[in-house]
Parts: C-alpha cells; structure tokens; sequence
C-alpha cells in the first residue's frame, strides 16, 4: 500500500476515487495482527476521500454507498448521516 499520509497532493488526485472505496472494502473486516497500522491507515484514506468529495453524506461513489464501506465506529467519527 502506498504512504497516502506523504504523497504530494498532486500525486493523490492521479489516483482514481474508486480504488480508494475498493480499498475501504478490502480492509474493512480485515482481522490483523498490527490494528493500531491498519486503523491509521484507514484514518488517512478516509480523510483523503472525505477532502476529494467534501461530504459522505448521501454519498454514493460508482453504485456504492460510502457507509457500507466504514466501520461503524467510522461511521460516528466521520459523522455521515442517512
């Protein structure tokens, strides 16, 4: 995975908005041995859509609803609202 917390903002935005969703899903129900890793990693992802889209909610992203790609904890946090 890249280092999303360093990449120039210029680099970010050549990546497309769905791999960031693809990548949402793939860790979502990840059981890892390093969580504190995989939940920064998931923060910083999460704050790069967030800043490329401006708000999640009613968010729906190529078909797919950006809260059944967050963890419900995220869903707080990030406060979407359905």
């Amino acid at each position: 995975m890249i280092n999303l917390e360093n990449t120039p903002i210029g680099k970010i935005k050549r990546i497309p908005t769905y791999w960031f969703i693809k990548v949402l899903k793939k860790t979502r129900d990840i059981k890892n041995p390093s969580p504190e890793r995989l939940n920064k990693g998931r923060r910083v992802l999460i704050e790069k859509l967030l800043s490329r889209i401006g708000s999640f909610d009613h968010e729906i992203v190529k078909g797919v609803s950006i809260e059944s790609r967050l963890r419900p904890n995220e869903v707080k946090i990030y406060g979407v609202q359905y």
